[in-house]
């Protein structure tokens, strides 16, 4: 599991998961333009996630 916050205010924004089983994340990447996360595991994978609804939710939060 993956929890994302605000680096601003600490605010919470989004929760990440990755499979239903534990596992040990070794890495975690952004995409040059923030618009994905990618994360490895010890259970051999990668997960890629789209942060579309991350952004909005910050977009709309800086207008209020």
């Amino acid at each position: 599991m993956i929890r994302l916050f605000s680096t601003e205010t600490g605010e919470y924004f989004k929760e990440l998961r990755r499979g239903g089983e534990k596992a040990q994340i070794y890495s975690i990447s952004f995409s040059p333009n923030s618009k994905y996360l990618a994360c490895s595991s010890d259970r051999g994978t990668v997960h890629i996630f789209s942060l579309y609804n991350v952004i909005e939710k910050l977009k709309a939060h800086k207008e209020e």
